[in-house]
Formats: C-alpha cells, sequence, structure tokens
C-alpha cells in the first residue's frame, strides 16, 4: 500500500490527489470498546505510523484517558482471560497476543493485526515461536487466501454497487474522517516530507486532506523509519530498473537475515523472472534490448 500509493502520488497528473485506504483502527477500536464495555465511537486514539505498522500512541474513552489501563489489560490478554476473536476457529483468527507483547516492549500498541505486525519483526515468526503458534497463528493455506480473496472482491464489488461514505464525501461536498495514508506534509514531522504515512486524515469536495499527528515514541520511530527508508529504496529501484538497489532493498528487510546472501539473490531473481511482463525495464538494462522489440 505504502509504495503504490507514494509511486502514484509521484506522477505530476495525480499529486496531491492520492490516497491510500486500509482501516486497521475500526477493528481495534471495536475491540477495546469491548473490553472498556462502550460503543466504539466512544474510543478516540492518537493514531500514527504507517500502513500495516500503525501506533496508538494515547487513547480515551468516553473523554477519559485510559492509558494507564492498559498494561493490566495487555497482561489479561496474554494470559488468555481476555479473548480478541472469541468464538473464531478461521484461520485468520487474531487473538491480539503480538499487541500485547510489543505494547510490554515498547510502550505504544500496534493497531494492525497480529499477522501483519509480525511482518516487520522477525522475532515473531521463527522456530523458536513455532513460526507464530506461541502467539495463536494458524498456518494458512493457498485454499484459505484463495476464499478470502473471493470474500474481498465480493465486498469491493458490494462497495461499487453502492455509496460508500467517501465518495459520498466527495461528490456531494461532505465530510468522511478516517485513517489514511497520504504524503507526509507534517503529520509525522520527524518523517521525510512526501514518504507515505499512515494518520487521520479527512476527505472533502477538494479530496483529501492530512490531520496533525504526534511523534512516535524513539524506539518505534526507529522501527517505522526503517521500513519507510527501505520503501523509498525499493521505489528508485523499480522505477529505474535497478536490479542492485532492489537487492539492496531485499536484504535490508528484516526478515531475510536468516537467509544466506546468495539464497536471497537466487529468489530476487526468480521473483523478478516471474514479473518480468510488468517489470521491463529490470530486464531492458540487464540484457541490453527493450521487450517490445
Amino acid at each position: 500500500m505504502s509504495v503504490l500509493t507514494r509511486i502514484i502520488d509521484m506522477h505530476r497528473s495525480v499529486r496531491d490527489h492520492t490516497v491510500g485506504l486500509y482501516q486497521e483502527w475500526i477493528g481495534v477500536r471495536t475491540k477495546l470498546a469491548a473490553v472498556f464495555g462502550v460503543k466504539p465511537g466512544n474510543v478516540v486514539g492518537k493514531v500514527v505510523g504507517i500502513n500495516n505498522f500503525i501506533w496508538v500512541a494515547g487513547l480515551a474513552v468516553a473523554g477519559w484517558d485510559v492509558w494507564n489501563q492498559l498494561p493490566a489489560i495487555m497482561e489479561r490478554v496474554l494470559s488468555g482471560e481476555i479473548d480478541s476473536d472469541p468464538g473464531d476457529a478461521s484461520p485468520f483468527v487474531d487473538k491480539a497476543r503480538v499487541k500485547a507483547r510489543v505494547f510490554q516492549l515498547y510502550g505504544a500498541l500496534p493497531v494492525a493485526g497480529d499477522r501483519h505486525i509480525s511482518d516487520f519483526l522477525p522475532s515473531i515468526i521463527c522456530p523458536e515461536t513455532n513460526w507464530g503458534a506461541g502467539f495463536g497463528f494458524k498456518l494458512t493455506t493457498t485454499d484459505d487466501r484463495q476464499g478470502i480473496m473471493m470474500f474481498e472482491r465480493a465486498r469491493i464489488e458490494s462497495f461499487l454497487a453502492g455509496a460508500t461514505p467517501i465518495l459520498t464525501a466527495l461528490v456531494t461536498g461532505g465530510r468522511y474522517e478516517g485513517i489514511m495514508n497520504l504524503p507526509n506534509a507534517g503529520q509525522i514531522d520527524d518523517l521525510p516530507a512526501n514518504v507515505i504515512v499512515q494518520t487521520y486524515g479527512t476527505i472533502a469536495a477538494g479530496g483529501a486532506h492530512t490531520s496533525p499527528s504526534d511523534s512516535l515514541p524513539p524506539a518505534v520511530h526507529a522501527l517505522v523509519e526503517r521500513q519507510v527508508r527501505n520503501q523509498e529504496l525499493t521505489i528508485q529501484a523499480a522505477l529505474g530498473g535497478d536490479r542492485c538497489l532492489e537487492l539492496q532493498a531485499v536484504l535490508n528487510d528484516p526478515f531475510t537475515g536468516r537467509l544466506p546472501v546468495n539464497e536471497i539473490e537466487k529468489r530476487l531473481d526468480e521473483l523478478l523472472e516471474a514479473n518480468c511482463a510488468y517489470l521491463p525495464l529490470f530486464f531492458e538494462k540487464r540484457w541490453g534490448w527493450e521487450l517490445s522489440s
């Protein structure tokens, strides 16, 4: 999401009119509301980060600051006293145990699903945790993934068939407020300008507009900035068809650390070959001729 939104926004014809939508906060807000016994609209968080790696740095319920209650709640989640997905037997069940443990370590609460959070933290998905099973993960099959893709496609088609709050705001001059991916124009002042960040924003007839946000705790900022810098490197490599830069971006991803460099190079080449129709620049530079010829 971040890379694609950034690349589209870089095109001058749509610059400043690009928004990426991924509403991770809605699910966590609903679960927090259940814990506190209120409606989701009564839960207000200071939410800041990047797509799939977004964080709550402050929390209020019904107008009261409840941040100091979170340590005890996270203990109850880890002990199993609080089940964030009761009765869910699907392969994608989220027990929130990664969120709870990461909160204990960093003092900020990740918003995304546990599977998404683990994409950035290789210590979660490793042999010592039985590849995430220790945090309540279930292994998923290709059939599981195809099933959820069909479900999501049906949801998208239903949205397209009717009026969504976002489209209504754009067309009728209304107003929609929510979490969205937008170029950094000061929402997070200690990250580079124009990189894609995820915070609260508003959509109205004039397009998407940023809202001021909060700084991340130093250790969390270090994790987020590493991803942002690597996303920018990935974009530079893709737009220039530069295999050397792309290899560096892959090497810089924390999840590749358990593989030998030669194996990483091999897998990168396999990925490029499999997607050569979509990434012709890599092959023009490699073989010195254009695929279109």
